[in-house]
């Protein structure tokens, strides 16, 4: 899991110290988050594979082993070993060159468990995740645990876009934030009462 924010020198300190050969992104992220330069600077070291192009090149085939898979995961569900290292979280290199952390299957199935003992989560609820994913709690928190329950996912990235796109000041970032979720459903503010 790769810090976007740690800029270049952190970002290539990441790759080489993980041994990174390909980054999984997407071209819409990049063009939201405004990292064009980032992501050629950092496709120098490792191939980038962008979800779009991904999609454009599913097979019949593999669209229909997906399609069996939501059904019957077990049939298409990877196994991998319990202690093998799932993510390798990156800090922000803020004092010297980022230091990564492995994290097993295991260890994220733990943190899960441990988030699902201490919040009731429901089937209608919609999760807003003001996290990044590349942080414990923020992919925790915010990724896996819905993920676990099934739950729909608001994330911050949508409203900092939307946030670019009506060209709102830092004056009008919580009013437009909590808009922007209530529109994911995930909180409902009455208009007059957002500020």
């Amino acid at each position: 899991m790769l810090n976007f924010t740690a800029g270049a020198a952190g970002l290539m300190s990441a790759l080489r110290t993980a041994v990174v050969k390909r980054i999984i992104t997407a071209h819409r992220f990049i063009e939201l988050a405004k990292l064009d330069a980032l992501a050629a600077e950092i496709s120098r070291a490792a191939e980038m594979i962008y979800l779009e192009d991904v999609r454009k090149k599913l097979s019949i085939f593999d669209k229909a082993v997906a399609g069996i898979g939501q059904f019957v995961p077990r049939l298409v569900a990877s196994r991998p070993a319990n202690e093998s290292p799932a993510v390798i979280l990156f800090t922000s290199g803020s004092e010297g060159e980022p230091k990564g952390v492995a994290l097993s299957h295991a260890n994220l199935l733990v943190n899960v468990k441990q988030v699902c003992q201490h919040v009731a989560f429901f089937p209608s609820d919609v999760l807003f995740s003001p996290l990044p994913t590349f942080h414990c709690f923020g992919l925790v928190g915010g990724v896996l645990c819905p993920c676990y329950w099934a739950l729909r996912l608001c994330f911050i990235l949508r409203l900092c876009g939307h946030m670019r796109s009506c060209g709102a000041s830092r004056k009008q970032l919580p009013r437009s934030c909590f808009q922007r979720t209530h529109s994911c459903r995930s909180t409902h503010v009455p208009q007059n009462k957002a500020t």
